[in-house]
């Protein structure tokens, strides 16, 4: 489940990532555009005008210093963001790392939990029991299971898969008159007990 979620994060900060070098460049265009629309405002006024050389001159040169000045700041955003973009990678290089130990843990946990499960069972039902469950009459050994899945269903079923193959089929077949529905439940169980979660 923690899997899962730490996958989603990851997803959500890439997704954001992605947004932000969109708005990044939207933010880029911006100023170049206000430039543009300016110096067809003053390129306009310029051709409209009765303006004398001079006044013209001032005119560019207002324009040429405005131009400078908008691409002094375009420099800095685009070095603020250069470094932001860096930033971000190197967080998405730790977030990388720190999943790959998250999984390597997890493995780990999972290898130790499946190993401390074998050894509870084998506390819980050692042989010897088995074997008594293999040697009793099929009928009495249903009943008797029968029983036990209403007391402990993760037990009976445990004993149910250690018996082997054809005994625990003898026994299920044996338990169908006597209660159907627990049969399939308890068969059932037995199956899914070992599946690969």
């Amino acid at each position: 489940m923690r899997d899962i979620k730490d996958s989603e994060e990851i997803k959500d900060l890439i997704k954001k990532k992605e947004k932000k070098r969109i708005n990044i460049g939207l933010f880029l265009l911006l100023p170049v555009m206000v430039t543009a629309v300016a110096v067809c405002v003053y390129w306009f006024m310029f051709s409209e005008s009765s303006v004398n050389a001079q006044a013209g001159q001032d005119i560019s040169q207002k324009i040429l210093t405005e131009l400078r000045r908008e691409q002094q700041l375009l420099e800095q955003e685009k070095k603020r963001l250069e470094e932001y973009e860096l930033n971000l990678k190197k967080w998405e290089a730790e977030l990388d790392r720190k999943y790959s130990d998250y999984l390597q843990r997890l493995k780990i946990l999972e290898e130790r939990e499946g190993a401390f499960n074998k050894r509870v069972e084998d506390r819980v039902v050692n042989r010897q029991v088995i074997e008594t469950y293999e040697n009793i009459d099929p009928e009495q050994a249903a009943v008797l299971i029968r029983n036990l899945y209403s007391k402990d269903r993760w037990l009976a079923a445990l004993i149910l898969r250690k018996i082997s193959g054809r005994k625990a089929g003898k026994i299920l077949e044996a338990m169908i008159p006597l209660d159907k529905e627990t049969s399939t439940l308890l068969a059932k169980e037995a199956l899914d007990y070992y599946k690969p979660k």
